[in-house]
């Protein structure tokens, strides 16, 4: 029989080793579930990633409808409204908008062109002389102003969220009394730009416009725009579309500025 000594010390061993048995399982389950944790986390993770994935590929899949609205106010202003038809948003959009002419003889000509055309024929600018419309060519970009450009931050998907964008309405009624001088049309000519907020793709809408002055019993320099015309919708209007659009094509002057 073993003394009383040794009888204690392996009573202690034993209870040493149940109490390193308890810590080593109490570890295993500790490991067991962080291990579990970070593989729910994990698959957690993943799900919100394929969630996230279809829900982009959802919202590029929404079509996107720009429209632009046109409207002549009694007062001969040009209202346009912008507005997304769309189901899918709409940023950074851009607006740039420039004046042309087109002239009985067949061409159109830029406000550059025009500007060109009164340094060589000093019989029209006297016309626009004696209208008090400019004093010398070099007025002519003045009188209808420089390209302008505005930006909208975006447009949301509903019928509701819509832009009218400010500019010169002073420049279209000069622009019908040039076109009075000259003895031509005056054309207005639009280019939107903008993208699909999830893809980033970037789209153009184009608007062309006629500006027709009012009664031509009034002095010119009196004459305001008594409508302005969308030229898709208008009889004849192709015809100077497609004047303007080949004159951007082979032109070398600056139209507008790249995004």
């Amino acid at each position: 029989m073993p003394p009383p000594d040794a009888r204690k010390h392996e009573a202690d061993l034993h209870k040493h080793i149940a109490t390193y048995g308890v810590i080593a399982s109490f570890a295993i389950n500790v490991i067991a579930l962080i291990a579990a944790t970070i593989h729910n986390e994990q698959n957690f993770s993943s799900i919100q990633k394929q969630i996230q994935l279809q829900q982009e590929n959802t919202e590029q899949s929404r079509p996107i409808d720009f429209d632009v609205s046109s409207e002549t106010l009694s007062t001969g202003d040009l209202r346009l409204s912008l507005k997304n038809r769309g189901r899918a948003e709409i940023v950074k959009i851009r607006g740039h908008y420039r004046y042309y002419f087109a002239f009985p003889d067949g061409p159109v000509r830029s406000l550059l062109a025009v500007r060109d055309l009164l340094k060589s024929d000093i019989n029209l600018l006297n016309v626009c002389r004696d209208a008090g419309l400019l004093v010398g060519p070099e007025d002519v970009e003045m009188l209808l102003g420089a390209t302008r450009e505005f930006s909208v931050v975006s447009l949301d998907p509903t019928e509701k969220d819509s832009f009218e964008p400010e500019f010169s309405q002073a420049s279209i009624q000069n622009a019908a009394r040039l076109g009075r001088c000259l003895n031509a049309r005056a054309l207005m000519r639009w280019q939107f730009e903008y993208q699909h907020h999830i893809s980033r793709q970037r789209f153009t809408h184009v608007l062309y416009l006629l500006v027709e002055p009012d009664s031509p019993a009034k002095p010119i320099i009196q004459v305001r725009a008594q409508t302005i015309l969308d030229l898709n919708k208008t009889i004849g209007g192709k015809s100077l579309i497609d004047a303007i659009a080949n004159f951007e094509e082979t032109s070398k002057e600056v139209i507008f500025s790249k995004p």
